[in-house]
């Protein structure tokens, strides 16, 4: 939905509308801050439309949702999406 760093290259913050496992029905904006080869991940996907698949500590900040710790981020169906 949104991506946004302040250099050209490096890490950056990304928004995506997603869900946890725990309630998929439950669509939600959710912010995360990504290194830079993640970062490149989701431009990709962005710039494709391709869905992504993102893993970490999902947390409620105010009325926000934020994933913290990113353990994994990749584009879904990409020969690095591990299962």
């Amino acid at each position: 939905m949104r991506l946004h760093r302040e250099q050209r290259t490096g890490a950056g913050q990304v928004t995506i509308s997603g869900y946890s496992e725990a309630d998929p029905a439950d669509i939600r904006r959710i912010r995360m801050e990504l290194a830079a080869e993640d970062y490149d991940r989701a431009l990709r996907a962005h710039s494709r439309q391709l869905p992504a698949v993102a893993e970490g500590d999902l947390v409620s900040v105010g009325n926000r949702w934020r994933l913290r710790n990113v353990r994994r981020f990749d584009i879904a169906g990409s020969p690095t999406e591990t299962p």
